[in-house]
């Protein structure tokens, strides 16, 4: 099986652009904004616990992309 698709947290792709956000923080020059402060806009822009948890996973799993 496909390494991304594993990490990927949802099998309709809803997490996808998740997962790249959390690779994309890990890169120059975007890497020197700090993790805390992507993490509160994804919790910003969806806040109910469930979505939540799920970007903060697929985040996470972003960034062992790389």
């Amino acid at each position: 099986m496909n390494p991304f698709k594993q990490m990927c947290i949802d099998d309709a792709g809803r997490s996808a652009n998740v997962v790249m956000l959390g690779a994309l923080s890990a890169l120059e020059p975007f890497r020197t904004i700090p993790k805390e402060i992507w993490l509160q806009a994804l919790k910003n822009i969806s806040p109910k616990p469930a979505i939540w948890n799920s970007n903060y996973a697929a985040f996470n799993a972003g960034i062992t992309l790389i």
